[in-house]
């Protein structure tokens, strides 16, 4: 097969997947609420030009990555289908449904002897140690024996339902098979506390990194501070969930089993995906008087474990300078 030059490469690399399937696959998708998703993978989600596939971990934005790393082709394949060569374009052929696999009973993975490795991730990436304490004695956080995967449980009362693996090193991160998304992890608000607030986030780090800054501000505050003007001094009368991406289904579900909850407060990602998810779940709940809602992303970064290791690395450079100005002193 002929190969391919650079001007068809960058042109293939800016086709965005909704459009090339609807011009070459358009049976291969359906709408998913304000998203696409594809027929035979319902967790590969298409939306503001980009797909992300949930259940395997990666994404991207741009045709030709689908089709390398989803379809199977080989590069050059892939730039002369989205080219339109009919002679070597891949075309989909909607084929009879499989009989339905039997779906593995959801197991957690086997615990490691210890947390060491988890915990030293975790507090690496700002993660305050009495917060991540509070989720392994919750049974919520535990490292794995296989790779020493942070492992974040989600519950349906004490029965594990939902747990998704992230790797200590690397980039690693998935879903366990037959977890049920509608359980995803929590770190809740202290039972006594009749808590009536739930922040949301896309991933358990970023629920980690939120409760871990508020935590630490309740601890900068003058003591009778009012609480409206110093929310740090009630962060554990507040919930955090992670959706495990941007499906609203955890959220529901904790709703559903939280009838106490009004005040919903979305921080997920300040990118496309989040922002667009933040718009869609707020129009979904805003019928319902019963919930007050806001949404607020990291002011700085992607996230808001971006903006705790930011404040970090910030507080460092203070203390450093007030020890040299101290030494100078001297």
């Amino acid at each position: 097969m002929a190969g391919v030059n650079k001007e068809q490469i960058e042109a293939a690399r800016a086709v965005d997947l909704l459009t090339y399937l609807q011009t070459h696959e358009s049976g291969s998708i359906k709408k998913d609420g304000a998203e696409y998703c594809l027929r035979e993978h319902d967790s590969l989600k298409i939306s503001n030009g980009k797909w992300y596939w949930f259940s395997r971990g990666f994404g991207s934005n741009n045709a030709l990555d689908f089709l390398v790393q989803v379809r199977g082709l080989n590069f050059t394949e892939a730039v002369r289908s989205i080219a339109g060569d009919i002679n070597t374009a891949y075309t989909y052929q909607p084929t009879k449904p499989l009989p339905e696999k039997p779906k593995k009973p959801f197991a957690l993975p086997e615990p490691n002897f210890n947390n060491f490795r988890a915990i030293a991730y975790l507090m690496n990436r700002g993660i305050n140690r009495l917060v991540i304490d509070l989720c392994i004695e919750a049974g919520t956080l535990y490292e794995s024996k296989q790779r020493a995967n942070c492992v974040f449980v989600g519950k349906d009362g004490d029965k594990p339902k939902f747990a998704c693996a992230r790797g200590t090193f690397g980039s690693f991160k998935m879903d366990i098979e037959s977890s049920d998304k509608r359980f995803s992890f929590l770190f809740p608000a202290k039972p006594e506390s009749n808590s009536n607030i739930v922040n949301v986030f896309e991933s358990p780090i970023d629920a980690l990194s939120f409760a871990s800054m508020e935590r630490e501000n309740s601890h900068t505050r003058p003591p009778g501070q009012h609480t409206e003007c110093a929310r740090g001094f009630t962060w554990r009368n507040e919930h955090y969930l992670s959706l495990g991406g941007v499906s609203s289904r955890a959220l529901n579900q904790f709703l559903e089993t939280h009838p106490d909850v009004s005040d919903i407060r979305l921080r997920l990602d300040n990118d496309d995906w989040g922002i667009a998810a933040m718009e869609r779940i707020t129009a979904e709940l805003s019928e319902n008087p019963k919930y007050r809602l806001m949404s607020e992303a990291s002011p700085i970064g992607n996230d808001w474990n971006d903006l705790l290791q930011y404040v970090r690395l910030q507080d460092k450079a203070e203390k450093l300078e007030r020890r040299l100005h101290k030494e100078a002193a001297l």
